[in-house]
């Protein structure tokens, strides 16, 4: 005699942990650098590989007028900076961080948790 369980709602768990790993968003890295005892600036890592070209030059455009800062796309691969023309044409940005003059962990965290849903778990603060 042979016991069939029929679970009933058609659950499937690979269906289900695909959907977690598509849901799931990348943590992103913000850290201060100092370049001497007074100034220094903000990275940003791990955030332009969700975003499009126009979204990533909105995002820094955005940034810039709002924090009052200089913003720039940087290789990390070739450490060379990125204009906002050349950005149209990458395609993976896998290796783009984002430099803020300044310190703004803080403002910079604020805004990430209210424009784009990241959660206090998703950002991590280094430096």
């Amino acid at each position: 005699m042979t016991t069939q369980f029929n679970l009933g709602g058609g659950f499937n768990a690979e269906d289900q942990l695909n959907e977690e790993v598509t849901d799931k968003k990348d943590k992103i890295t913000l850290r201060y650098q100092s370049r001497n005892k007074t100034k220094g600036f903000t990275i940003i890592e791990n955030f332009a590989k969700g975003l499009s070209a126009d979204n990533l030059i909105k995002f820094m455009k955005f940034i810039k007028t709002k924090l009052c800062v200089t913003c720039v796309a940087i290789d990390s691969n070739s450490k060379t900076s990125i204009k906002a023309n050349k950005l149209k044409g990458i395609t993976n940005y896998d290796n783009i961080i984002i430099q803020l003059q300044g310190h703004k962990i803080k403002e910079i965290k604020k805004f990430l948790i209210k424009n784009y849903n990241y959660t206090n778990e998703d950002i991590i603060i280094r430096g």
